[in-house]
């Protein structure tokens, strides 16, 4: 039965990693440059134009802060199809808050995108339990 355990644990150790690894950086600038890089990068890929990339901070009571991303955008059906599959099969911890998508009704006009992601970030050091259990 111990052997189960000490299974059990290699196995939520793994999962914890992999987890933490989809986290973006604790450091404010860093993450929003992740964010804004991938954001970017999805965009490009699909054949989104983007009008606008917004990012601010999330104050959570008792829980910090968190990065969000405001995006404006627009082109045809299958780019924002396809922006939007990347955006949720992403690796990274980020998540759709808020989408809207609007057409003008004429076949073939481009879709317009308003979205809003809101993104984990890693905890910072000083802040860890770990690092807190530490202190004298």
């Amino acid at each position: 039965q111990g052997g189960a355990v000490v299974g059990q644990e290699a196995r939520w150790l793994r999962w914890r990693d992999e987890a933490e690894a989809r986290l973006l950086p604790a450091e404010a600038g860093a993450a929003e440059s992740v964010l804004l890089t991938q954001v970017d990068g999805w965009a490009r890929q699909a054949g989104l134009t983007v009008q606008s990339l917004r990012p601010r901070w999330q104050e959570i009571k008792g829980q910090g802060s968190r990065p969000e991303l405001q995006v404006v955008g627009s082109g045809p059906m299958a780019a924002v199809a396809l922006f939007l599959h990347q955006v949720e099969t992403s690796p990274l911890a980020v998540a759709v808050e808020h989408l809207v998508l609007a057409g003008t009704g004429k076949a073939g006009a481009p879709l317009r995108l308003e979205l809003r992601l809101s993104g984990l970030c890693q905890v910072p050091a000083a802040a860890s339990p770990a690092a807190r259990r530490a202190e004298p």
